[in-house]
């Protein structure tokens, strides 16, 4: 008897497992595009004077302040040599950052 239960609530998943596959993704997937495509990710586009949001929520996190071609960083960076981002925080502090480190978390608005 616990067999044949086992076997029939398998049978059941197996049975609407494809009816329910794509009900889901299709929704968030189009808002997050049009979100999207406000935002920017391009090298090219940071530039002095950009704001620097978030990638994942959106959130406002700076002001890019100057742009050094070859900044030093430390040697836990990796790289110790490496174009940098000085980045005023909008809670205060300044901040320089590489921009490969940049480019994976934040994003700042397309202009038109």
């Amino acid at each position: 008897m616990r067999t044949l239960t086992r076997l029939l609530s398998v049978a059941v998943f197996l049975v609407l497992l494809p009816l329910t596959s794509g009900m889901s993704q299709t929704v968030p997937q189009r808002a997050s595009v049009r979100a999207d495509s406000m935002y920017s990710s391009r090298e090219k586009d940071f530039r002095v004077g950009k704001s620097v949001y978030l990638r994942s929520s959106k959130t406002l996190i700076g002001t890019i302040i100057a742009i050094d071609p070859i900044h030093s960083f430390p040697p836990s960076f990796g790289r110790t040599r490496a174009k940098g981002l000085l980045i005023k925080r909008k809670d205060g502090p300044l901040d320089w950052m590489p921009i490969d480190g940049v480019l994976r978390i934040y994003v700042v608005a397309r202009t038109s």
